[in-house]
């Protein structure tokens, strides 16, 4: 019986972890391989086809639709953070920084301390998935 590249490169794998688990004989690990060979093999037509879906919706591939639906998801946090943010600047008439210095030398005001937490987590919000946004541009 020949074997294929496909099942030269698994027979290693598997040979060990059935070692391992003390399963001993040919005939197992030959089912096992074949088993691991048509999953592989389903998961490449399935590939393919996500990829022909992929480009039939003009995403370009699968990368393509993968950046687009993570630029989406990041936008949308982005645009949460940022609405956030805008709210708190209507509301004192000045940027994080500047109302968080003030706090900083005057009273405790807990009112204003509950909303300088908040202020500060929408704003490293809003910075760190810009972040993210411009990493995935850089790595796609």
């Amino acid at each position: 019986m020949g074997y294929s590249l496909l099942e030269i490169t698994l027979w290693p794998v598997y040979s060990k972890r059935l070692h391992t688990q003390n399963y001993r004989g040919v005939a197992y690990c030959e089912y096992q391989l074949k088993k691991m060979k048509e999953t592989t093999m389903a998961t490449l037509a399935y590939s393919e086809n996500i990829e022909q879906m992929a480009k039939e919706l003009d995403f370009g591939g699968v990368k393509g639709l993968i950046k687009d639906v993570l630029a989406t998801q990041i936008l949308a946090r982005i645009s949460g953070f940022s609405e956030e943010v805008e709210g708190f600047e209507a509301r004192y008439g000045k940027d994080y920084q500047t109302i968080n210095n003030e706090f900083n030398k005057a009273n405790e005001n807990f009112k204003k301390f509950d909303d300088l937490m908040a202020w500060q987590f929408a704003q490293e919000g809003k910075e760190y998935w810009q972040g993210r946004l411009k990493e995935l541009n850089d790595v796609l």
